[in-house]
């Protein structure tokens, strides 16, 4: 072989291993770089929204009203009333029920909360829509579907027996007496 033919062949494969190196380098770079080779993809994206549905039981436009035996008392006044056996207190307010979901189920009922110890000597009732309910728990109404929004006409009365003979210097508390709605499904 000839000392030129010797040099040609180094030159051509010093050539030929820079450019698989330079062929490796690209293709690593491609693939760490996130490029891809040429392929073919679609995808198929759902369009469209849905919209929760709503629960809820507020008051009404205007406040709720107190009487004590068919007088008017400011609900300011209340905390510093002093019933006595014979009295008949009386809350009345209008509630709005909003019911709107397409598999919605729910009860509404009364409640009476924790009352404290007056509880035992006085009576309590509910009136919502004209009817009236004796018992803490009461069913007042099955609520299924949307049944949109509605205003009942609630009241709930507390009345101090005459014959009552207990009960003097006791607490009722009315926080927790009223409805509950509450979702079943």
């Amino acid at each position: 072989m000839s000392p030129n033919g010797s040099a040609q062949h180094r030159a051509s494969s010093k050539k030929a291993t820079k450019g698989i190196v330079a062929g490796v380098a690209g293709v690593a770079l491609l693939t760490a770089g996130g490029a891809s080779f040429a392929t073919w993809q679609d995808d198929y994206l759902a369009e469209g929204s849905i919209e929760a549905g709503e629960l809820s039981l507020e008051t009404g436009d205007a406040a709720g009203s107190w009487t004590l035996n068919g007088r008017e008392v400011t609900s300011a006044h209340i905390a510093a009333l002093r019933v006595v056996p014979g009295d008949q207190l009386v809350f009345s307010d209008t509630v709005v029920l909003t019911a709107e979901g397409d598999n919605l189920k729910a009860t509404l009922r009364t409640s009476l909360g924790n009352v404290g110890e007056l509880a035992d000597d006085v009576s309590t009732t509910f009136t919502v829509r004209g009817t009236t309910y004796t018992q803490a728990g009461a069913l007042v109404e099955e609520i299924s579907g949307n049944e949109g929004t509605m205003e009942l006409p609630v009241s709930v009365t507390i009345t101090f027996p005459k014959e009552a003979t207990g009960g003097q210097g006791e607490i009722f508390d009315f926080s927790g007496t009223g409805l509950l709605l509450q979702q079943t499904a």
